[in-house]
C-alpha cells in the first residue's frame, strides 16, 4: 500500500475560499497571506495552525458546523505533522 500524503496547503485554500464566500474576507486573507508569505514549509504550517486556531477561538458569525469542523480537523492534522 502506498503512502498517502495530504495537501495541507490545498485544504487551507479551500477553507479560505469558503470563508470568503460567507463574508469572512479578513480570515480568508490571513490564511492566503500565510500560504504566500511563508519561507519554509514549517513556517507555513505553523502559521496556518495558529490562524486556524485563532479563527475557532474568535468564533465569528457565519461559521457552519461543517466549516468549523473542517477548520478544527485541519488544525489538528497540522499539529500532528509538526510534532
Amino acid at each position: 500500500m502506498g503512502l498517502v500524503t495530504r495537501d495541507y496547503y490545498g485544504d487551507a485554500r479551500v477553507i479560505a475560499v469558503q470563508l470568503g464566500e460567507i463574508g469572512l474576507d479578513d480570515w480568508a486573507a490571513k490564511i492566503e497571506h500565510v500560504l504566500e508569505g511563508g519561507a519554509t514549509s514549517s513556517e507555513i504550517l505553523m502559521g496556518l495552525r495558529w490562524n486556524l486556531r485563532q479563527l475557532l477561538a474568535d468564533n465569528p458569525g457565519g461559521l457552519s458546523d461543517e466549516l468549523s469542523g473542517s477548520v478544527a480537523e485541519l488544525a489538528d492534522a497540522i499539529d500532528g505533522v509538526l510534532r
